[in-house]
C-alpha cells in the first residue's frame, strides 16, 4: 500500500504531541506558537485559494462566457475582414508608398489568458487544478484548430470568386475600373451557409442610360463593372454556395462539438469556483 507524504502542518502536530508525551507538559508559549502559525497558514492558504479563484479561474470562465459562447455558435463571425497593411516593399522607389494596404481576411482567436494572473495560472496549473487548466487549454486549441479552418475555407473561396471573376481584386488603382471585393464576397457565402445574418445582393446603375453597376447589399459595394460582368459575377457565386455546403455542413458539425466541450469545461469551471479547499500543498503558501 503506498502512503503519502505527510504535510508540514501534519509533521509540526506529530513533533508538537511527541514532545508533549516525553516531556510530560507541553510549553504554553510553544503550543501557542504553533497554533498561531498553523492559523496562518489556513487564512493564507484560504487567501490563495480565492486570488486563484478570481485572477484565474473567474477569468476564464468571464472570457469563454463573453466571447466563445457566440463564437462556438457561430452567432459571432468567425473569419473578418480587416483593412491595414498586406506587405511591405523593400525596395520601394522614394516616390512610391512602402506599404500595400488593403483588405484581409483573419480568424477570430480570443486571448483565453488575457485577463489571467501569469503567477497564479502556472501555480494553479502545476499544483491545484491541473485536469481543469488542461481542459481549458485543450479547448483553446481546439477552437484555433477549428477557427483557422473556416479562415482557410473564406480565404478559398475568395480566391476561387476572384480567378472566375476576371475582374480586378479591390482596391483599384482608379475609381472606373472593374472591381471585385472578393473578401467580402467570400464572407458574403459563409454567412449565407452558416445562416448568419439576413443579407441578399442586388445590382445599381451608376449613371443613365445605364453603363456602369455596382454589387451591393452586404456592407455596401461587393463589385463594380457592366451589367454583364456582374450578372457573370453573381452566377460564380450562386454555383460556389451550392458547390460548398457540404464543407459548410461539416465545419458546422465541429461547431457543435466545441459548443457542448464549452457547456462541460463551463460547468467544471463553475464547480472549481465553488470549491472551498486548496488541493495539495504550495510553493507560494510555505508553513514556515
Amino acid at each position: 500500500m503506498t502512503m503519502s507524504a505527510p504535510s508540514t502542518e501534519s509533521l509540526v502536530r506529530l513533533l508538537f504531541a511527541v514532545g508533549g508525551v516525553v516531556t510530560g507538559v507541553a510549553s504554553t508559549v510553544a503550543g501557542s506558537w504553533i497554533s498561531s502559525k498553523i492559523h496562518v497558514y489556513h487564512e493564507s492558504r484560504k487567501a490563495h485559494l480565492d486570488e486563484i479563484k478570481q485572477k484565474v479561474l473567474v477569468s476564464f470562465s468571464e472570457v469563454l462566457i463573453r466571447q466563445y459562447a457566440g463564437l462556438v455558435t457561430h452567432k459571432s463571425f468567425v473569419v473578418v475582414e480587416k483593412w491595414g497593411t498586406r506587405r511591405r516593399k523593400e525596395a520601394a522607389s522614394v516616390t512610391e508608398h512602402q506599404t500595400e494596404e488593403g483588405p484581409s481576411l483573419l480568424p477570430v482567436l480570443p486571448d483565453i489568458k488575457e485577463c489571467v494572473d501569469a503567477a497564479l495560472y502556472a501555480d494553479a496549473r502545476r499544483r491545484h487544478f491541473l485536469k481543469l487548466v488542461l481542459h481549458v487549454e485543450r479547448f483553446d486549441e481546439a477552437w484555433r484548430t477549428h477557427a483557422n479552418k473556416c479562415h482557410a475555407w473564406v480565404v478559398r473561396l475568395s480566391q476561387d470568386i476572384l480567378a472566375k471573376s476576371r475582374l480586378e481584386p479591390f482596391p483599384t488603382a482608379t475609381y472606373d475600373t472593374a472591381y471585385v471585393d472578393h473578401y467580402k464576397l467570400g464572407l458574403f457565402i459563409y454567412r449565407r451557409l452558416f445562416c448568419v445574418g439576413q443579407h441578399s445582393l442586388f445590382k445599381r446603375s451608376l449613371n443613365s442610360p445605364p453603363s456602369a453597376w455596382v454589387l451591393e447589399g452586404f456592407e455596401g459595394a461587393s463589385a463594380q463593372g457592366t451589367e454583364q460582368e456582374l450578372e457573370a459575377l453573381i452566377t460564380v457565386l450562386n454555383k460556389l454556395i451550392a458547390e460548398e455546403r457540404n464543407t459548410a455542413d461539416r465545419l458546422l458539425a465541429d461547431a457543435r462539438v466545441l459548443e457542448q466541450s464549452l457547456a462541460s469545461l463551463g460547468a467544471e469551471l463553475n464547480y472549481a469556483i465553488a470549491y472551498r479547499r486548496l488541493r495539495n500543498r504550495c510553493d507560494l503558501v510555505p508553513f514556515f
